[in-house]
């Protein structure tokens, strides 16, 4: 019953830093779009 809560513990962690990487990437997102730049940044 240890290991299985431990696994549950350590799943927990990675969805909540995934949570954050997806926040990170929606406002970089936005922030692109707001600036109208292309995709890709720019870059030919």
């Amino acid at each position: 019953m240890d290991e299985l809560a431990a696994r549950v513990e350590a799943l927990q962690r990675q969805v909540g830093e995934l949570a954050e990487r997806q926040d990170f990437t929606e406002r970089l997102l936005a922030k692109v779009r707001e600036k109208g730049l292309p995709p890709g940044g720019g870059t030919p």
